[in-house]
């Protein structure tokens, strides 16, 4: 969803109504005020798995766990390759407003206790 277009979006429809009236309010602070409330509604529908089973993985913890484990597998592996791996799962969670990982996710990953060996493409 393009936020910024949706809040010019909310205020055009907040003129159209003459809305900002009713409380002498900036349309655009109305607008901001709108999708600010959404984000909002977003983040506790999102996190209200939290409530029904706190030992339940949740989906972002998941994948930086997945994240995680992949990038241990190459003994190679650099530290700049660990934390482009977070910065893509971060990025993933928030653009589809999956709820963060708790401060004591590691107490629900389970890696692999033996590295795969994946086959090599035919």
């Amino acid at each position: 969803m393009n936020t910024k277009e949706f809040e010019n979006d909310l205020k055009d429809l907040v003129n159209r109504h003459s809305l900002e009236g009713m409380s002498d309010t900036a349309d655009y602070v109305l607008a901001r005020f709108l999708g600010d409330c959404l984000d909002a509604f977003t983040t506790a529908v999102n996190s209200r798995g939290l409530l029904v089973n706190e030992s339940d993985l949740l989906p972002s913890e998941a994948l930086f766990g997945f994240a995680a484990w992949a990038s241990s597998l190459n003994p190679n592996n650099h530290w700049d390759d660990c934390a482009l791996w977070a910065e893509l799962v971060d990025k993933f969670c928030k653009e589809n407003s999956l709820a963060p990982p708790r401060d004591n996710q590691p107490d629900f990953v389970m890696p692999p206790k033996e590295r795969d060996k994946c086959s090599e493409p035919q």
